[in-house]
Protein backbone atom coordinates (compact mmCIF):
# COMPACT_ATOMS: atom_id res chain seq x y z
CA UNK A 1 0.00 0.00 0.00
CA UNK A 2 1.31 3.06 -1.08
CA UNK A 3 2.36 6.36 1.26
CA UNK A 4 -0.70 8.22 0.40
CA UNK A 5 -3.13 5.91 0.42
CA UNK A 6 -2.41 5.22 4.33
CA UNK A 7 -2.88 8.79 4.84
CA UNK A 8 -6.20 9.05 3.24
CA UNK A 9 -7.42 5.99 5.24
CA UNK A 10 -6.20 7.61 8.52
CA UNK A 11 -7.63 10.93 7.86
CA UNK A 12 -11.93 9.21 8.07
CA UNK A 13 -12.83 12.66 7.76
CA UNK A 14 -10.58 15.26 5.50
CA UNK A 15 -8.47 12.72 3.42
CA UNK A 16 -5.64 12.97 2.02
CA UNK A 17 -6.52 16.44 0.41
CA UNK A 18 -7.81 17.76 3.69
CA UNK A 19 -4.33 17.27 5.24
CA UNK A 20 -2.79 19.06 2.70
CA UNK A 21 -5.07 22.08 3.12
CA UNK A 22 -4.55 21.75 6.78
CA UNK A 23 -0.79 21.98 6.50
CA UNK A 24 -0.89 24.87 3.42
CA UNK A 25 -3.23 27.33 5.54
CA UNK A 26 -1.12 27.22 9.19
CA UNK A 27 2.25 27.76 6.19
CA UNK A 28 0.15 30.78 5.18
CA UNK A 29 -0.39 32.62 8.44
CA UNK A 30 3.00 33.70 8.61
CA UNK A 31 2.57 36.04 5.76
CA UNK A 32 -0.82 37.19 6.39
CA UNK A 33 0.23 38.15 9.98
CA UNK A 34 3.27 40.49 9.17
CA UNK A 35 2.34 41.16 4.96
CA UNK A 36 -1.54 42.21 5.66
CA UNK A 37 -1.00 44.98 7.59
CA UNK A 38 2.49 46.23 5.84
CA UNK A 39 1.14 49.28 4.20
CA UNK A 40 -0.55 50.44 6.97
CA UNK A 41 2.99 50.53 9.00
CA UNK A 42 4.46 54.03 7.42
CA UNK A 43 0.96 55.16 8.15
CA UNK A 44 0.76 53.94 12.05
CA UNK A 45 3.42 55.76 12.92
CA UNK A 46 1.12 58.96 13.36
CA UNK A 47 -2.12 57.13 14.25
CA UNK A 48 -0.30 55.36 17.87
CA UNK A 49 2.26 59.31 17.85
CA UNK A 50 5.25 57.01 17.59
CA UNK A 51 8.43 55.78 16.34
CA UNK A 52 9.16 53.57 13.30
CA UNK A 53 11.00 52.18 15.32
CA UNK A 54 8.45 50.89 17.98
CA UNK A 55 6.17 49.93 14.43
CA UNK A 56 8.70 47.77 13.34
CA UNK A 57 9.12 46.16 17.01
CA UNK A 58 5.45 44.19 15.91
CA UNK A 59 6.90 42.83 13.74
CA UNK A 60 10.56 41.74 14.94
CA UNK A 61 9.44 40.61 17.84
CA UNK A 62 6.64 38.97 16.07
CA UNK A 63 9.24 36.78 14.64
CA UNK A 64 11.30 36.65 17.66
CA UNK A 65 8.62 34.80 19.80
CA UNK A 66 7.54 32.87 16.80
CA UNK A 67 10.46 31.32 16.48
CA UNK A 68 10.69 30.42 20.27
CA UNK A 69 6.80 28.99 19.97
CA UNK A 70 7.93 26.79 17.18
CA UNK A 71 11.38 25.53 19.23
CA UNK A 72 9.33 24.74 22.68
CA UNK A 73 6.07 23.28 21.29
CA UNK A 74 7.51 20.67 19.06
CA UNK A 75 9.28 18.60 21.52
CA UNK A 76 5.62 19.15 23.08
CA UNK A 77 3.62 17.63 20.27
CA UNK A 78 6.27 14.76 20.18
CA UNK A 79 4.87 14.04 23.91
CA UNK A 80 1.39 15.26 23.74
CA UNK A 81 0.36 14.38 20.23
CA UNK A 82 -0.25 16.92 17.26
CA UNK A 83 -3.83 17.99 17.66
CA UNK A 84 -3.68 19.22 21.54
CA UNK A 85 -0.71 21.41 20.81
CA UNK A 86 -2.10 22.49 17.33
CA UNK A 87 -5.64 23.29 18.65
CA UNK A 88 -4.24 25.24 21.67
CA UNK A 89 -2.15 27.30 19.61
CA UNK A 90 -4.50 27.46 17.11
CA UNK A 91 -7.02 29.14 19.79
CA UNK A 92 -4.35 31.51 21.22
CA UNK A 93 -3.26 33.34 17.52
CA UNK A 94 -7.36 33.47 17.48
CA UNK A 95 -8.09 35.12 20.70
CA UNK A 96 -4.84 37.31 20.42
CA UNK A 97 -5.95 38.31 17.00
CA UNK A 98 -8.89 40.08 18.03
CA UNK A 99 -6.86 41.65 21.25
CA UNK A 100 -4.65 43.41 18.76
CA UNK A 101 -7.86 44.45 16.93
CA UNK A 102 -8.31 46.48 19.69
CA UNK A 103 -5.04 47.60 21.58
CA UNK A 104 -5.40 51.47 22.24
CA UNK A 105 -1.84 51.97 22.30
CA UNK A 106 1.44 51.18 19.91
CA UNK A 107 2.52 48.58 23.43
CA UNK A 108 -0.45 46.93 24.06
CA UNK A 109 -0.40 45.53 19.98
CA UNK A 110 3.64 44.60 20.88
CA UNK A 111 2.25 42.75 23.67
CA UNK A 112 -0.49 41.57 21.88
CA UNK A 113 1.60 40.48 18.68
CA UNK A 114 3.81 38.21 21.15
CA UNK A 115 0.87 36.36 21.68
CA UNK A 116 -0.34 36.02 18.35
CA UNK A 117 3.44 34.65 17.79
CA UNK A 118 3.21 31.69 20.11
CA UNK A 119 0.01 30.79 18.89
CA UNK A 120 1.27 30.84 15.27
CA UNK A 121 5.10 29.27 16.28
CA UNK A 122 3.13 25.94 17.91
CA UNK A 123 1.01 25.77 14.58
CA UNK A 124 3.86 26.01 12.00
CA UNK A 125 6.08 23.35 14.89
CA UNK A 126 3.02 20.98 14.88
CA UNK A 127 2.59 21.04 10.88
CA UNK A 128 5.89 20.74 9.71
CA UNK A 129 5.79 17.59 12.21
CA UNK A 130 2.63 16.13 10.82
CA UNK A 131 4.80 16.11 7.19
CA UNK A 132 7.47 13.96 8.04
CA UNK A 133 4.44 11.57 9.68
CA UNK A 134 2.61 11.36 6.39
CA UNK A 135 4.75 11.37 3.99
CA UNK A 136 7.76 9.80 2.34
CA UNK A 137 11.04 9.94 0.35
CA UNK A 138 10.64 11.84 -2.60
CA UNK A 139 6.89 12.47 -2.13
CA UNK A 140 7.94 14.58 0.97
CA UNK A 141 10.38 16.57 -1.57
CA UNK A 142 7.18 17.29 -3.64
CA UNK A 143 4.69 18.26 -0.95
CA UNK A 144 6.82 20.22 1.33
CA UNK A 145 7.40 22.10 -2.29
CA UNK A 146 4.08 22.25 -3.62
CA UNK A 147 3.25 23.55 0.38
CA UNK A 148 5.72 26.37 -0.01
CA UNK A 149 4.31 26.92 -3.58
CA UNK A 150 0.77 27.45 -2.48
CA UNK A 151 2.01 29.44 0.50
CA UNK A 152 3.00 32.22 -1.42
CA UNK A 153 0.05 33.30 -2.45
CA UNK A 154 -0.70 34.77 1.24
CA UNK A 155 2.33 37.40 0.69
CA UNK A 156 0.96 38.08 -3.04
CA UNK A 157 -2.80 38.32 -2.07
CA UNK A 158 -2.00 40.00 1.67
CA UNK A 159 -0.73 43.24 0.61
CA UNK A 160 -3.37 43.95 -1.76
CA UNK A 161 -5.82 43.06 0.51
CA UNK A 162 -4.13 45.02 2.94
CA UNK A 163 -4.15 48.47 0.65
CA UNK A 164 -7.88 47.60 -0.31
CA UNK A 165 -9.39 47.15 3.27
CA UNK A 166 -7.33 50.58 4.40
CA UNK A 167 -8.77 52.74 1.86
CA UNK A 168 -12.06 51.73 3.61
CA UNK A 169 -11.42 51.27 7.53
CA UNK A 170 -8.90 51.56 10.11
CA UNK A 171 -5.61 48.88 10.77
CA UNK A 172 -7.88 46.91 12.98
CA UNK A 173 -9.83 44.70 10.57
CA UNK A 174 -6.50 43.85 9.48
CA UNK A 175 -6.08 41.89 12.55
CA UNK A 176 -10.06 40.71 12.61
CA UNK A 177 -9.70 39.24 9.36
CA UNK A 178 -6.38 37.21 10.42
CA UNK A 179 -8.81 36.27 13.46
CA UNK A 180 -11.61 35.33 11.13
CA UNK A 181 -8.75 33.37 8.80
CA UNK A 182 -7.79 31.14 12.18
CA UNK A 183 -10.92 30.52 12.85
CA UNK A 184 -11.67 28.42 9.14
CA UNK A 185 -8.48 26.74 9.98
CA UNK A 186 -9.62 25.82 13.90
CA UNK A 187 -12.32 23.82 12.44
CA UNK A 188 -10.25 21.95 10.15
CA UNK A 189 -8.58 21.08 12.84
CA UNK A 190 -11.03 19.64 15.06
CA UNK A 191 -11.51 17.36 12.23
CA UNK A 192 -7.98 16.55 11.81
CA UNK A 193 -7.23 12.58 12.73
CA UNK A 194 -4.41 12.48 15.03
CA UNK A 195 -1.05 11.11 13.15
CA UNK A 196 1.51 10.36 15.94
CA UNK A 197 0.33 7.15 17.64
CA UNK A 198 1.15 6.68 21.54
CA UNK A 199 3.69 4.02 20.61
CA UNK A 200 5.49 6.99 18.68
CA UNK A 201 4.79 9.77 20.92
CA UNK A 202 7.95 10.10 23.74
CA UNK A 203 7.67 9.12 27.44
CA UNK A 204 10.07 11.59 28.88
CA UNK A 205 8.72 14.75 31.47
CA UNK A 206 8.32 17.60 29.57
CA UNK A 207 11.76 19.34 30.22
CA UNK A 208 13.28 15.77 28.90
CA UNK A 209 11.23 16.58 25.67
CA UNK A 210 12.39 20.10 25.38
CA UNK A 211 15.64 18.91 25.72
CA UNK A 212 15.26 16.54 23.01
CA UNK A 213 16.23 19.66 21.01
CA UNK A 214 19.73 19.77 22.87
CA UNK A 215 19.98 15.86 21.56
CA UNK A 216 18.90 16.94 17.94
CA UNK A 217 21.67 20.25 17.50
CA UNK A 218 23.91 17.69 18.90
CA UNK A 219 24.22 16.18 16.09
CA UNK A 220 26.84 18.32 13.97
CA UNK A 221 25.75 17.39 10.29
CA UNK A 222 22.17 18.82 11.40
CA UNK A 223 23.17 21.93 13.35
CA UNK A 224 25.89 22.68 10.31
CA UNK A 225 23.05 22.47 7.86
CA UNK A 226 19.97 24.29 9.85
CA UNK A 227 22.49 27.36 9.34
CA UNK A 228 23.54 27.01 6.32
CA UNK A 229 20.08 27.38 5.06
CA UNK A 230 18.70 29.57 7.72
CA UNK A 231 21.03 32.25 7.11
CA UNK A 232 19.23 33.27 3.86
CA UNK A 233 16.22 34.07 5.93
CA UNK A 234 18.22 37.39 6.94
CA UNK A 235 17.30 39.11 4.01
CA UNK A 236 14.14 38.16 3.23
CA UNK A 237 12.68 38.97 6.40
CA UNK A 238 14.62 42.45 6.59
CA UNK A 239 12.86 42.52 3.12
CA UNK A 240 9.62 42.94 4.92
CA UNK A 241 10.64 45.12 7.65
CA UNK A 242 11.58 48.04 5.50
CA UNK A 243 9.98 47.09 2.13
CA UNK A 244 6.90 49.37 2.77
CA UNK A 245 9.71 52.41 4.32
CA UNK A 246 11.66 51.70 0.48
CA UNK A 247 8.79 51.85 -1.70
CA UNK A 248 6.43 54.56 0.39
CA UNK A 249 9.01 56.84 1.65
CA UNK A 250 12.42 56.46 -0.20
CA UNK A 251 10.13 56.20 -3.44
CA UNK A 252 7.29 58.24 -2.72
CA UNK A 253 5.12 55.13 -4.14
CA UNK A 254 1.09 55.04 -2.72
CA UNK A 255 0.11 52.18 -0.15
CA UNK A 256 -2.06 50.51 -3.18
CA UNK A 257 1.31 50.94 -5.33
CA UNK A 258 3.22 49.58 -2.54
CA UNK A 259 1.34 46.52 -2.36
CA UNK A 260 1.52 45.67 -6.03
CA UNK A 261 5.07 45.67 -6.17
CA UNK A 262 5.21 43.48 -2.95
CA UNK A 263 2.76 40.98 -4.29
CA UNK A 264 4.41 40.53 -7.70
CA UNK A 265 7.83 40.05 -6.08
CA UNK A 266 5.70 37.27 -3.76
CA UNK A 267 4.72 36.02 -7.04
CA UNK A 268 7.99 35.39 -8.70
CA UNK A 269 8.59 33.94 -5.35
CA UNK A 270 6.74 31.05 -6.17
CA UNK A 271 9.20 30.25 -9.01
CA UNK A 272 11.93 29.04 -6.16
CA UNK A 273 10.07 26.17 -4.85
CA UNK A 274 8.95 25.03 -8.78
CA UNK A 275 12.79 25.45 -9.94
CA UNK A 276 13.49 22.76 -6.90
CA UNK A 277 10.77 20.04 -8.12
CA UNK A 278 11.49 20.42 -11.67
CA UNK A 279 15.15 20.07 -10.85
CA UNK A 280 15.20 17.68 -8.55
CA UNK A 281 15.81 14.76 -10.31
CA UNK A 282 18.43 16.66 -12.89
CA UNK A 283 20.58 18.81 -10.70
CA UNK A 284 22.51 17.19 -7.54
CA UNK A 285 20.92 18.78 -4.11
CA UNK A 286 25.06 19.98 -3.75
CA UNK A 287 25.21 22.05 -6.78
CA UNK A 288 21.23 23.30 -6.55
CA UNK A 289 22.31 24.33 -3.34
CA UNK A 290 25.55 26.57 -4.28
CA UNK A 291 23.99 28.07 -7.46
CA UNK A 292 21.15 29.65 -5.07
CA UNK A 293 23.81 30.78 -2.88
CA UNK A 294 26.01 32.58 -5.74
CA UNK A 295 22.83 34.23 -7.32
CA UNK A 296 21.66 35.51 -4.00
CA UNK A 297 25.49 36.91 -3.52
CA UNK A 298 25.60 38.36 -7.25
CA UNK A 299 22.06 40.27 -7.06
CA UNK A 300 22.83 41.27 -3.64
CA UNK A 301 25.96 43.20 -4.56
CA UNK A 302 24.44 44.71 -8.06
CA UNK A 303 21.26 45.97 -5.52
CA UNK A 304 24.19 47.36 -3.05
CA UNK A 305 25.38 49.71 -6.07
CA UNK A 306 22.36 50.28 -8.12
CA UNK A 307 18.84 49.16 -6.33
CA UNK A 308 18.68 52.83 -5.02
CA UNK A 309 18.31 54.68 -8.17
CA UNK A 310 14.49 53.53 -8.92
CA UNK A 311 11.46 51.15 -7.37
CA UNK A 312 11.19 49.39 -10.52
CA UNK A 313 15.38 48.86 -10.13
CA UNK A 314 15.23 47.58 -6.89
CA UNK A 315 11.99 45.44 -7.67
CA UNK A 316 14.23 43.56 -10.35
CA UNK A 317 17.16 43.28 -8.20
CA UNK A 318 15.29 41.86 -5.52
CA UNK A 319 13.37 39.11 -6.91
CA UNK A 320 16.47 36.34 -7.94
CA UNK A 321 17.34 36.83 -4.14
CA UNK A 322 13.68 36.30 -3.37
CA UNK A 323 14.02 33.04 -5.47
CA UNK A 324 16.95 32.05 -4.20
CA UNK A 325 15.61 32.07 -0.94
CA UNK A 326 11.78 29.93 -1.31
CA UNK A 327 13.83 27.11 -3.98
CA UNK A 328 16.58 26.43 -0.64
CA UNK A 329 13.77 26.12 1.65
CA UNK A 330 11.60 22.73 0.72
CA UNK A 331 15.50 21.58 0.06
CA UNK A 332 15.94 22.58 3.60
CA UNK A 333 13.47 20.59 4.71
CA UNK A 334 13.96 17.45 3.21
CA UNK A 335 17.78 17.28 3.83
CA UNK A 336 17.30 18.81 7.69
CA UNK A 337 14.79 15.81 7.88
CA UNK A 338 17.29 12.95 6.25
CA UNK A 339 20.05 13.88 9.17
CA UNK A 340 17.26 12.69 12.14
CA UNK A 341 15.67 9.71 12.11
CA UNK A 342 13.63 10.62 15.21
CA UNK A 343 12.41 13.60 16.71
CA UNK A 344 10.07 15.00 14.10
CA UNK A 345 8.90 17.98 16.71
CA UNK A 346 11.98 18.70 17.61
CA UNK A 347 13.54 19.11 13.91
CA UNK A 348 10.44 20.78 13.01
CA UNK A 349 10.67 23.11 15.66
CA UNK A 350 14.15 23.50 15.31
CA UNK A 351 13.79 23.97 11.03
CA UNK A 352 11.55 26.61 11.71
CA UNK A 353 12.85 28.28 14.56
CA UNK A 354 15.79 28.54 13.18
CA UNK A 355 14.97 30.38 9.80
CA UNK A 356 13.09 32.81 12.36
CA UNK A 357 15.65 33.48 14.21
CA UNK A 358 18.31 34.00 11.90
CA UNK A 359 15.76 36.29 9.97
CA UNK A 360 14.97 38.62 12.90
CA UNK A 361 18.83 39.10 13.00
CA UNK A 362 18.00 40.27 9.53
CA UNK A 363 15.48 42.77 10.85
CA UNK A 364 17.74 44.34 13.05
CA UNK A 365 20.72 44.55 10.75
CA UNK A 366 18.40 46.84 8.45
CA UNK A 367 16.79 48.96 10.74
CA UNK A 368 20.36 50.07 11.74
CA UNK A 369 20.23 53.95 10.63
CA UNK A 370 23.26 53.17 8.50
CA UNK A 371 23.49 53.41 4.25
CA UNK A 372 20.31 54.03 2.51
CA UNK A 373 17.65 51.76 3.21
CA UNK A 374 18.06 49.86 -0.43
CA UNK A 375 21.98 49.04 0.79
CA UNK A 376 21.29 48.28 4.32
CA UNK A 377 18.91 45.17 2.50
CA UNK A 378 21.81 44.72 0.18
CA UNK A 379 24.74 44.17 2.36
CA UNK A 380 22.25 41.82 4.75
CA UNK A 381 21.63 39.67 1.53
CA UNK A 382 25.16 39.60 0.69
CA UNK A 383 27.07 38.70 3.64
CA UNK A 384 24.18 35.95 4.37
CA UNK A 385 24.86 34.60 1.29
CA UNK A 386 28.52 34.81 1.20
CA UNK A 387 28.20 33.19 5.03
CA UNK A 388 26.26 30.10 3.30
CA UNK A 389 28.46 29.45 0.82
CA UNK A 390 31.64 29.36 2.82
CA UNK A 391 30.02 27.10 5.67
CA UNK A 392 28.66 24.48 2.95
CA UNK A 393 32.17 24.49 1.42
CA UNK A 394 33.41 23.50 4.39
CA UNK A 395 30.77 21.01 5.48
CA UNK A 396 30.88 19.42 2.45
CA UNK A 397 35.09 19.44 2.79
CA UNK A 398 34.83 17.55 6.29
CA UNK A 399 32.53 15.07 5.49
CA UNK A 400 32.29 12.74 2.80
CA UNK A 401 28.99 11.52 3.65
CA UNK A 402 25.82 13.76 4.50
CA UNK A 403 22.44 11.85 3.84
CA UNK A 404 20.52 14.16 1.30
CA UNK A 405 23.33 16.10 -0.10
CA UNK A 406 24.85 14.05 -3.32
Amino acid sequence: MTPIKQISRKQKVIGLKGIITLITIVNMIIPLSTDLYLPAMPSMTHTFNTSATLINMTLTLFFLFLGLGTLFCGPLSDKYGRKPVLLAGNLLYILSSFACAGSGNIYLLIIFRIFQAIGAGACIAVTMAIVKDCFYGKLRDKILALIQTVSVLAPIVAPVLGAFVLKYTTWNMLFIILAIFAIIFFILSVLYTETLTENNRTKENILNSVGRLIVVCKNIKFTYLLIIFSLLAAPFMGYLTIASYIYIDMFGLSKQGFSYYFAINALFSVLGPIIYVNLLNKISSKNFAIVSFITVLFFALLLFFTGYRSAFIFFLLFIPIAIGFSSTRPLCASVLFKQQKQDSGSVSSLISSGNTLFGCFGMFLVSIPVLSLTQRLAAVSAISSLLSIILFLLLLKKYQNIPGIK
